[in-house]
C-alpha cells in the first residue's frame, strides 16, 4: 500500500499499472489485495517493447484508491 500512497499522494499520479505473468499466483493475489483491477491480457503486438505474450495488466485510478 505504501507504493500506492507514494504514487497517488506524493507524486500525483492519476493511474498506476501493474503487469504480472499469468502463472505468478502470489503476485496476482498481492495486486488484487491492493485493490487493483484486471483490465486485459497484453499481447506482444500491444506493447512497444519485447514483452511476453499473455501478461496480465491491472490498473488502479486515484479515485478508486481514495474510495
Amino acid at each position: 500500500m505504501a507504493m500506492l500512497h507514494y504514487g497517488f499522494d506524493k507524486i500525483g499520479l492519476r493511474r498506476i499499472i501493474a503487469v504480472v505473468k499469468p502463472d505468478n499466483i502470489a503476485s496476482k493475489k498481492v495486486i488484487e489485495k491492493m485493490g487493483m483491477k484486471f483490465e486485459k491480457i497484453l499481447r506482444v503486438g500491444d506493447v512497444k517493447y519485447n514483452g511476453y505474450d499473455g501478461e496480465l495488466y491491472y490498473t488502479l485510478t486515484k479515485d478508486e484508491y481514495k474510495r
